[in-house]
C-alpha cells in the first residue's frame, strides 16, 4: 500500500532529522572541547550506525523511499502522484537519503561543502562501498588527526545536511497530504454514520416512552397490577 510505505518514510526521516541534530550537537562539543574528542567522536559512529537502521526500518512492503539501491536512478525512486499526474510536482521529486548508485544522489551519502572552484573535497556523512563517487570526499568523522578547520568544515556540511532533510520532509508531506485527506475524508463519513446510528436509536427511545405513557393514561383506572406491569 503506497499510502503506508509512504507514512514509514515520514517516520524514519523525521527519526533521521533528530539523529543528525544530535552528531551536529556532539560536534560542536568537540570544537569547544578537544580534550573530549575521542569520546565524541566514538558516540557519532553510534549516531551514524543509529541512522543506518532508521533508515533500513522505513522498508514497507520490499520498498525503501529513503534508499537508492545500485543500479537504480532517482527516477526508480520519485514520490508517487495521488491522481498519477506525472507532471505533479511532487513527484519528480525524492526523499533518497541513501543512495548505493552514484554517492550524490543521497543526502546522507553525497558530498557537501566542496569548493565550488573544485569538484572535488567536500564531506559526506555516511559511507557506502557500493556508490560510486566518495572518493572525491570525506568521511564526517571525527579521528585522531582532526583539526579544528576540519571540525568547522564538517559542522557546516552538517548544517547544509540538516537544511536538506527539512526540505526532504516538505516534498514528503506534499506526497501524502492527498492519501492523509482521503484518510480523513473516510474517518469523517464513518464519524457522520455513528451519529445518525445515536439519532435512530434516541427516537426509538423517544418513541418508546411515549407509546408507554400513552398506555398508562388508558390503562389508569384498569388495576394496578396492570399499571405497574407497564411501568415496569
Amino acid at each position: 500500500m503506497v499510502s503506508a510505505g509512504l507514512d514509514a518514510a515520514d517516520v524514519g526521516l523525521r527519526k533521521v532529522q533528530k539523529t543528525v541534530a544530535g552528531i551536529l550537537g556532539k560536534f560542536d562539543a568537540a570544537i569547544k572541547e578537544p580534550g573530549r574528542r575521542e569520546e565524541l567522536g566514538s558516540d557519532i559512529e553510534m549516531l551514524k550506525d543509529l541512522l543506518r537502521a532508521e533508515i533500513a526500518a522505513a522498508e514497507r512492503d520490499g520498498v525503501n523511499w529513503l534508499t537508492l539501491d545500485f543500479g537504480q536512478s532517482p527516477q526508480d525512486k520519485q514520490l508517487p502522484s495521488f491522481d498519477g499526474n506525472e507532471n505533479d510536482a511532487a513527484s519528480l521529486s525524492t526523499v533518497v537519503l541513501i543512495s548505493s548508485a552514484d554517492a550524490a544522489d543521497g543526502i546522507l551519502t553525497g558530498p557537501y561543502g566542496a569548493s565550488e572552484e573544485e569538484e572535488i573535497g567536500g564531506y559526506h556523512l555516511l559511507s557506502d562501498e557500493a556508490a560510486y563517487g566518495q572518493d572525491l570526499s570525506r568521511e564526517i568523522s571525527i579521528s585522531d588527526d582532526v583539526t579544528t578547520d576540519d571540525l568547522k568544515g564538517m559542522r557546516g556540511a552538517l548544517v547544509s545536511i540538516a537544511a536538506d532533510l527539512a526540505k526532504a520532509g516538505s516534498r514528503l508531506d506534499a506526497a501524502r497530504a492527498p492519501y492523509d485527506e482521503q484518510v480523513a475524508a473516510s474517518v469523517g463519513d464513518t464519524r457522520f454514520a455513528d451519529i445518525g446510528k445515536e439519532i435512530d436509536g434516541l427516537l426509538a427511545s423517544v418513541t418508546r416512552d411515549a407509546l408507554r405513557a400513552q398506555a398508562l393514561n388508558i390503562m389508569n383506572g384498569d388495576g394496578s397490577g396492570l399499571k405497574r406491569l407497564l411501568a415496569g
